[in-house]
């Protein structure tokens, strides 16, 4: 938006004059970047999918133009660059349970045959049977793969392996332009897997039948063996009745094991207290020569009654002794001091030599409770000692007790044990072999269904597929890279956004009129009813912030209010100009200044010479009276910029600035200043000190919050107030307000005049 676009044309304008306050090029004035502008981080520009929603409003021509031409050339290039592809198939069938002759399997479709399809999977994909296949010399002549650094790795990129619909058939296919050589390489990837792995798993099957066999014979041998010596032990007893041993055999164990374990616990217990006894003298050897700590008489002395009473004695003399410095006068806190300082020094020394008792004490008290420990451990170890014998007689009579009624009952009973349990194994292992020698003639669970044969049509679908994915691509990624781009600048997208982005108050919106409703407003003498809408909605909009205005003043005394932007282009000339007419028609005697000296604009706003003016007042060569000029509002005044030189810039800086805004405060109710703007030049700076506070302008989608949070900086910096900011190009108010601004036809006087003053 420009400075003025909103203003009706000024009488005597060229038509080809170019309006102040437009767009300029960026070369036309360097843009002044201050220390204070930081780009705003990621998560307080409230950056997420709205901004890119605003982003495509702006961009939406240029990303769909973009998009629909390097769409639609990426489509083409790869319709026509795309190399025809033929695939050769392979159907393998791994059935969901092994194949059973007699006994039924345990396996079944579930879980665990989804892991079975995905291990022959994975087997079929691996480098080792990929290896073995290119080793066939059919395959190894092929041109392709004589063509390839690796083979194994180009094989292993272009083959597909697949259980189409969690089926029991395996599709195993390749693509390759060359349609003979894909067939080749599928049977012979196909036959290097039967061989390598199904014919190997069916060999190994066999091969256990043969280890069954052979531990079968060996268990069988051992079976025997342990009968026979069960057999000849029974005979050596000279009883049959396997009971009775088994009676005798567990009480004498049992009796046997609890005399032992009590004599093991006992003869335990006297090496561990013996550990102890050992170390208690080593420790009380030592004693005397171990220190007591001051911890531990500080511990004892807060029991110690003598110690309590001497430190309450201490404590009362050391309040006296402060009582007597701080209230008896100096020539007389001597004579009762001194007694009181005497005695906290005896009784200081009485509780030295009281903590000097306590630690010899303490050291007594250690040597007596070593010689009571080392006392009690030597009484439990001479019981202790009387217990070992006792059991040690005990078990010795047990252990004659079991040799009186039988000496090998327990060995009979463990052989006995050993044979029932050879038995049970042996019964084991012949089950398997059976089932297994009979299982192996049922039919493998993995076999070849269909081999491949060399293609004769190439695959169309991948073609269309690879041109509808690099149209799409091509459409997606310019769009991308502008919307990018566009919030990477960071423009204002709604008004709601300017507190956080930026740390400013919305003091007002100004709405987006229609380009051609804004065409017609400098048509003064128009009086349709869509013209008069538009200019009462604009005029309304700026009222509601001199409204603002008017309410702050009166709490806060705000006379003096400056009217900047970030940088140029943003709409304050407009929203200066606008502000002031507003405040005039509401009463208030209002002033204009136009201290944007270097682009100064309001002179052809409002149709009136640029000089003399601002310049003429600060060089001392015409008062203030003789620039302050009326305009075709009433209670509106206007005062140039005049003509200015930018080598006189100490101008500024000096007291004349001051008094030319001290009369106007007495002069006028309210004193607009059009300044230039903040980051580009350092006029404002200097000006926006007199200033009551400032209003910054901003443009929807023009603004950037970077560069407004510069400028707040700035001012902020140079202790200047700034009061808020005014949005234009808001949507929000049009919708607000629409059925209040459709004003009757023979009531656009007063539009008239407030065009004229814009």
């Amino acid at each position: 938006m420009s400075e003025n676009q909103h203003l009706p044309a000024p009488a005597g304008q060229e038509p080809g004059q170019e309006r102040i306050g437009a767009v300029r090029p960026s070369g036309a004035a360097p843009l002044y970047l201050d220390a204070e502008w930081q780009p705003i981080p990621v998560a307080e520009s409230g950056q997420g999918f709205g901004v890119y929603l605003h982003a495509l409003r702006r961009r939406w021509l240029a990303v769909a133009f973009l998009g629909i031409l390097c769409g639609a050339g990426a489509a083409v290039a790869a319709w026509f660059l795309f190399i025809p592809q033929y695939t050769a198939t392979a159907l393998i069938r791994v059935s969901s349970s092994q194949q059973t002759v007699l006994f039924p399997t345990q396996q079944g479709a579930g879980p665990s045959f989804d892991i079975y399809k995905a291990t022959q999977l994975e087997y079929l994909r691996s480098r080792f049977v990929l290896v073995a296949a290119l080793r066939q010399p059919e395959v190894a002549r092929l041109p392709s793969i004589r063509e390839q650094i690796d083979p194994v790795q180009w094989v292993s990129e272009h083959l597909s392996v697949r259980f189409p619909g969690n089926s029991e058939f395996m599709n195993v296919s390749f693509t390759s332009p060359h349609p003979e050589e894909t067939a080749v390489l599928v049977n012979a990837i196909v036959d290097a897997y039967m061989r390598e792995v199904v014919d190997t798993e069916q060999r190994e099957r066999r091969q256990r039948l043969s280890e069954l066999d052979q531990l079968y014979a060996e268990k069988e041998a051992d079976v025997r063996k342990l009968e026979n010596d069960l057999k000849s032990l029974s005979q050596q007893l000279e009883t049959g009745d396997s009971q009775a041993l088994s009676l005798k055999q567990q009480i004498t164990l049992q009796q046997f094991s609890t005399y032992r374990n009590e004599l093991i616990n006992v003869q335990l217990r006297t090496l561990r207290l013996q550990g102890e006894l050992s170390i208690k003298k080593a420790i009380r050897d030592k004693a005397a020569q171990i220190p007591v700590t001051d911890r531990e008489i500080d511990a004892a002395a807060r029991t110690d009654p003598v110690i309590l009473q001497l430190q309450l004695r201490e404590s009362e003399l050391k309040n006296l002794v402060a009582q007597t410095r701080d209230v008896v006068r100096p020539e007389m806190a001597g004579r009762y001091g001194n007694r009181y300082v005497q005695e906290l020094a005896d009784i200081q020394n009485r509780i030295k030599a009281r903590r000097e008792e306590i630690r010899q004490e303490l050291e007594q008290r250690r040597v007596r409770d070593l010689d009571e420990e080392i006392e009690n451990i030597n009484f439990e170890l001479s019981i202790l000692a009387q217990q070992q014998d006792q059991l040690q007689k005990e078990v010795e009579n047990v252990r004659r007790s079991a040799e009186t009624f039988g000496k090998g009952s327990i060995e009979v009973e463990f052989l006995r044990a050993e044979v029932e349990l050879a038995r049970k194994t042996l019964q084991t292992i012949a089950e398997e072999r059976n089932r297994l020698a009979i299982e192996l003639r049922a039919k493998p669970r993995i076999t070849v269904v269909q081999r491949a044969e060399a293609p004769r049509v190439a695959d169309t679908d991948r073609r269309i597929q690879l041109a509808m994915m690099g149209g799409l691509a091509g459409f997606i990624l310019p769009g991308a890279i502008i919307l990018w781009w566009d919030v990477r600048r960071k423009p204002v997208n709604t008004a709601h956004e300017l507190p956080h982005a930026v740390g400013v108050d919305v003091w007002g919106t100004i709405p987006l009129v229609p380009p051609r409703a804004l065409q017609m407003l400098p048509e003064q003498n128009r009086r349709s009813r869509r013209y008069l809408r538009w200019r009462t909605l604009f005029s309304e909009s700026v009222r509601k912030v001199a409204a603002r205005i008017i309410r702050e003043s009166e709490h806060e005394r705000l006379r003096v209010i400056m009217v900047t932007s970030a940088v140029s282009g943003e709409g304050k000339t407009t929203l200066a100009s606008q502000l002031a007419a507003s405040l005039a028609q509401m009463g208030q005697k209002t002033v204009i200044v136009d201290f944007d000296l270097r682009r100064p604009s309001l002179h052809e706003v409002f149709n009136v010479p640029i000089s003399p003016g601002v310049s003429e007042v600060l060089r001392a060569e015409v008062s203030l009276n003789d620039v302050v000029r009326p305009t075709e509002l009433e209670n509106l005044f206007v005062v140039t910029a005049g003509y200015w030189s930018p080598h006189r810039m100490a101008v500024l800086a000096n007291g004349v600035i001051g008094q030319l805004f001290r009369q106007l405060r007495e002069d006028f109710d309210f004193v607009i200043v059009d300044g230039s703007p903040v980051l580009p030049v350092a006029d404002t700076r200097f000006i926006s000190t007199h200033a009551d506070g400032v209003v910054l302008s901003v443009v929807r989608d023009i603004s950037r919050a970077p560069q407004l949070r510069a400028a707040r900086q700035v001012l902020e910096s140079f202790h200047v107030r700034v009061l808020g900011a005014v949005m234009t190009g808001s949507a929000e108010d049009v919708y607000y307000a629409y059925p209040y601004h459709s004003p009757i036809i023979d009531g656009a006087s007063d539009l008239h005049a407030t065009d004229r003053s814009e």
